[in-house]
This record gives structure tokens, sequence and C-alpha cells, in this order.
């Protein structure tokens, strides 16, 4: 009896000691996805869009090296109950914090407000800017020291990770895809981590479930491009799916129209200080493949960097045959369907 009541007890000194095992095997495990190996404290600078979803927040989280494992997280917000809370606005991560400290600098009701703190140098890209006119602001902000530290910047290879960017040529710029919106960085931020910053937004405003809507024949780039010229083009909302229609009619035509786009030929000539210069009739005879009344089709890229509607404007036109328009004057346009009908609201509206 003694001796079956000894191995009983060592029967169940191993089973507590398995448990206490497991127990200690799964809090280490625990502990290990609750924060990444890289406790430096660097600053981070992390975009919620309104409507995102924690699936891509999670993504970009980790793509930041911010969390281990996705799923961990995921898991983490359910529990707590945060799936439904996700606030969008900007918020100051920085590297080593816990995934239960993400959670509540993210669901905090005060997105743009404590989470980025006062020191935090703030500057705003305007829709339609050219890279230029957004590396002269950061100068003016004292946040790099010349336009050429931001271009350098532009050209890291590793910023070519970005899904979004695998239909941009290898020899393009990131003209298009610096996202127009208004930034907080720390003051001495590196120029490449001000880039990383605007590609985040990009991602986060513009998905990939958006991004893969694309117009039978055209892939992202493409669409990027068009959506740059009719952000140029485009003073009233209403009209920008009208105006990238024009486009994607004139380049449907056999052969292609030439898109007779000012905008583009701004761009060729456009210089410091006048980056959008008011066009004169000799301008549009000037050799660039830029210059869409030389060169049928689209022009090698983006001219500016487009805002959401723009490019959304471009993913979906609307439905019409039109194929020219002009300016009335008050920053509507009138189209047409032929070119006498162009003709005719030429007259109407310039003379």
């Amino acid at each position: 009896m003694l001796r079956l009541t000894l191995q009983a007890l060592k029967v169940a000194a191993i089973g507590v000691t398995a448990v206490l095992v497991v127990v200690f095997a799964q809090r280490l495990f625990t502990h290990y996805l609750d924060r990444t190996e890289n406790t430096g404290g660097q600053p981070i600078l992390f975009t919620v869009a309104p409507d995102e979803t924690s699936d891509s927040v999670a993504a970009r989280l980790h793509d930041l090296g911010l969390i281990r494992s996705t799923l961990y997280f995921k898991g983490k917000m359910r529990l707590r109950g945060s799936d439904s809370k996700l606030k969008a606005g900007k918020y100051s991560l920085h590297t080593g914090m816990s995934v239960d400290e993400i959670l509540d600098t993210i669901t905090s009701t005060t997105a743009s407000g404590s989470p980025v703190a006062s020191h935090y140098v703030e500057f705003r890209v305007q829709e339609g800017w050219r890279t230029e006119q957004v590396a002269q602001l950061l100068v003016s902000k004292g946040l790099i020291k010349s336009p050429d530290e931001f271009y350098a910047a532009l050209k890291d290879p590793s910023l070519n990770r970005y899904d979004f960017l695998t239909s941009r040529p290898s020899w393009a710029t990131l003209e298009g895809y610096l996202f127009p919106d208004t930034y907080q960085v720390p003051p001495g931020t590196p120029a490449k981590d001000i880039v990383e910053l605007m590609l985040q937004d990009f991602d986060g405003r513009v998905p990939a479930g958006m991004r893969q809507d694309l117009p039978p024949g055209y892939n992202f780039y493409q669409v990027l491009t068009i959506a740059s010229i009719v952000e140029r083009e485009a003073a009233v909302d209403s009209e920008r799916p009208i105006i990238a229609s024009v486009y994607y009619n004139r380049l449907k035509q056999n052969p292609p129209m030439p898109l007779d786009a000012d905008p583009t030929v701004q761009y060729a000539i456009g210089q410091q200080p006048n980056w959008w210069p008011v066009l004169q009739p000799s301008d549009l005879s000037k050799d660039s493949q830029y210059n869409t009344y030389l060169h049928p089709g689209l022009p090698p890229g983006p001219i500016c960097n487009p805002s959401l509607k723009s490019i959304q404007a471009a993913l979906h036109p609307a439905q019409t045959d039109y194929l020219y328009f002009v300016a009335k004057g008050d920053g509507t346009h009138a189209f047409a369907r032929t070119y006498e009908e162009q003709q005719q609201n030429i007259q109407r509206y310039h003379h």
C-alpha cells in the first residue's frame, strides 16, 4: 500500500512538473510575441486610415518591425475587444513597444492629439504638388538641408519592397506616390524615414483591394499617371471621373489621340520658382516626352502627387464618349464629343 502511494506521488509530481513546464513555456512564448527585440525606442509615426481593417494595420505594423506576429496581434485585439475600436489618425509609436501598448495607443480617443507630441514638426503636402515642391517644403521646415538630400532618399533601393510599386518601371522616380497629407515628424528625422512615412500613408489610404480594381488593359502605374493629370486639371470633384474618361477615350482611339494635356507640358518646362507656369503657344512645341501634344499615349509617368479623389476617378472613370473639354473660367469645364463641338465651346467661353 505504501509503495503504491509513493509511486502515485511520483507520478503526480512528474505531472505537476510537466504542467509547470508547459505553463512556463507558454508564458515565455507569449512574452516573445509581445514585443520585438528592437528595444531602441526609435520613434515611428504610424497612420491609421479611416475605415482601415485590423488585417491591414497588423500587416503594416509587422512590416515596420513593431510586432512579431500578425496572428498574435489580431488575436490580442479580439480578446480585448479592440478590433472595432481603431481610431483613424497619426500616432507616435516606437520600437520595443508591447502589443498592449500599441493597442492602447491606436485605439485612443485622442488620435491626433496627445499621441503625437508637440515637439514634432508638422508639414502639409498639398494635392497636386510635384516632388520638387515637397523637397522645398522640407527645407523650409528645417527637416533637410537641401533638396538633394530628399532626392537621394527617394532612390534608396529598400523602398522598392512596397507592393504598390511593382508596376513602376525600374527607372521611374517616386513621383505620384508621395501621398498628399499632413505629417508630423521629430526634428532630425532622416529624409528616408520621411519618404517611408509618405509611402506608408499611401499604402493605407490606397489599399491593395483598391489598387487591384484596375480598368482593363492598364496597370496601376499607368492609372496613377492618369490620376496625376486629372489632379492638375480638375477643380470640381464631380468632374474628376469625367475628365478621366476623356483621357481614356482618347487612348482608345485607333490610332490613339494625343492627350493634349496642358499640365504635362507645365511639368516638362516648370522650374524653380515657378513649377506650374502659365503656358504660351510656343510651349506646346517644346520637345519632351511629357509633352502630350507632340507624343500620343501616356507620358512616361505621373506629373504630380494626386489626391485620393483623383486616384479613385482614374480607377473608376465615368462612362462617356467625350473626347474634349475646355475650361469655362469658373473652375468647371465644358465637355464635347466632336472637334466641332469643342470649337463651339472655345468660342463660347474664350471670346
